[in-house]
């Protein structure tokens, strides 16, 4: 399972794990060379096309790998910055805003779960506490996400 994510190519990068790692693609069986013996009595096995020349080729001149990597590597992280800007642009469009909206004078709940537990419950148990106390009186509204309540302690 492992090798077939790492084999397969990133929707966001356009490369594989694989690749990206280590400038080439694992060999799969299907690129395992096919012996044939249809020349007498000797068998030949022939490897992938572009495979021979491409060893020799990264022995020869390991800079060019080394900046191959880098250009790869670069490609890959613009990409997923591209990526997430595309997911993020699409959140903020299509993602859960906060529908309500307060007014001065409305009745709230106040979360209580980050409450103390003798300021919910006289039980001392958290699994028995309410989850939600009040209804409290609604103050002032400083931002969407800041209220000022009215508690009775």
């Amino acid at each position: 399972m492992e090798f077939a994510l790492n084999n397969a190519v990133h929707s966001s990068t356009g490369f594989t794990p694989f690749y990206v790692n280590g400038l080439r693609y694992p060999r799969t069986p299907l690129m395992l060379p096919s012996a044939s013996n249809l020349g007498g009595g000797e068998a030949n096995a022939e490897g992938p096309r572009g495979l021979q020349d491409q060893r020799t080729s990264v022995k020869r001149n390991p800079l060019s790998f080394i900046e191959t990597g880098s250009a790869v590597r670069q490609r890959v992280r613009d990409a997923m910055a591209a990526a997430q800007d595309r997911q993020r642009e699409n959140s903020d469009r299509h993602g859960r805003a906060n529908t309500q909206v307060f007014q001065v004078g409305d009745q709230v709940l106040l979360n209580a779960k980050n409450l103390p537990i003798a300021a919910v419950s006289a039980v001392g148990s958290t699994k028995l506490r309410p989850r939600f106390i009040g209804p409290f009186t609604l103050l002032e509204s400083k931002t969407m996400r800041t209220l000022w309540i009215c508690h009775p302690l």
